[in-house]
């Protein structure tokens, strides 16, 4: 797999993706990742949508960084 500009898809990106000899390029829409988020925000307090994440996924999501910190040998921040 192959990300061309991952992180700001409105300033041109694209992903190749190589599976058993078969490449498969694809472009999606230039529409900024924010906006993504907004909608989520908005469908949550506005419609009462069920976020897809929660206060637990995102604590998971910080254990998983800090073991790849350590595993970096990299000091955890907040740690004397």
């Amino acid at each position: 797999m192959i990300l061309n500009n991952p992180l700001a898809p409105q300033l041109g990106h694209q992903m190749t993706l190589t599976i058993d000899g078969i490449t498969k390029t694809e472009v999606l829409s230039r529409r900024p990742s924010y906006y993504y988020q907004l909608d989520a925000f908005l469908a949550a307090t506005e419609d009462e949508q069920r976020p897809l994440t929660d206060g637990s996924d995102a604590v998971k999501q910080m254990q998983v960084i800090d073991r790849c910190y350590e595993a970096a040998g990299i000091r955890l921040r907040g740690l004397a």
